[in-house]
């Protein structure tokens, strides 16, 4: 005969709830059973909100796609403001530069030619200067609109050219103005003629890395342009200023200096 169940006689179930407050992120090294209640034994799907509390992680998506398809590895993101305050990023993918719009549009390249490597920047003067170990470039805006024009400058060639000397006589000499700039070789000596005698004006030549472009060499108010290209060796760029005809003025090398010697006696510019 079966004897009937009483279920009067089962034990009451007990509910255990635990609280958990100012949630301070996970503890692997502890068993999960024994992890303090302000920690979590696994957070993989988990973050922190704003009062400490935990919550699930948000989902994601893909913006933009810069390694592989555009550019490659990302060396550098950069957050920059422009002047009419519109945010952007600055996206260094492999060897290019590229504008990230808040709008979420599709990436605009601005620059092709930087190292492949870790970049650093920072803002100044309404520009973003980018640093990536071989390269010296900012970004910003290069032409008035509407709407205004941006994009990226090499540093040498925009950098403040220094009069490093003024008054100098025609013998040389005369009295140091500025220091000299190293971001890039050009520099300005401002010469007073004297009267009777022929001015004399020096150009020397530094070793150093030499980019394809022009040197600009001023004489008497007159320009005269020398072109010059990526590995020309002193030697080789003493020898194209010398080969140049400089009307009003005759010159001669020697070793890395070039000398120019006014045809006329009197006050040059």
């Amino acid at each position: 005969m079966r004897t009937p169940h009483n279920y009067r006689q089962l034990s009451p179930i007990t509910t255990l709830t635990t609280q958990y407050n100012g949630f301070r992120g996970v503890d692997f090294a502890s068993d999960p059973q024994l992890v303090d209640g302000t920690r979590s034994p696994d957070s993989l799907n988990l973050m922190t909100d704003t009062a400490g509390y935990p919550e699930k992680r948000p989902g994601w998506r893909v913006l933009w796609n810069l390694g592989g398809d555009l550019g490659g590895t990302i060396n550098g993101l950069f957050a920059f403001t422009k002047a009419d305050g519109a945010e952007v990023l600055l996206a260094h993918a492999g060897t290019k530069l590229y504008e990230l719009a808040s709008d979420r549009s599709a990436p605009v390249q601005k620059y092709d030619g930087m190292a492949d490597a870790r970049s650093w920047g920072f803002a100044f003067g309404g520009w973003f200067y980018l640093l990536d170990g071989t390269n010296y470039l900012r970004y910003g805006k290069t032409a008035e609109g509407p709407p205004p024009v941006y994009g990226v400058q090499d540093v040498t060639t925009v950098a403040y050219v220094p009069t490093v000397a003024i008054g100098s006589p025609p013998e040389g000499g005369g009295v140091a103005f500025e220091a000299v700039n190293f971001l890039h070789p050009k520099r300005k000596i401002s010469f007073v003629g004297d009267d009777g005698v022929a001015e004399v004006a020096q150009l020397q030549i530094s070793a150093g890395a030499t980019a394809t472009g022009n040197l600009t060499i001023i004489l008497g108010g007159t320009t005269f342009t020398v072109a010059v290209s990526s590995g020309d060796s002193v030697a080789t760029v003493v020898n194209k200023i010398e080969a140049v005809t400089y009307a009003g003025w005759s010159d001669s090398k020697a070793g890395d200096t070039v000398t120019f010697t006014s045809t006329t006696k009197g006050e040059k510019s």
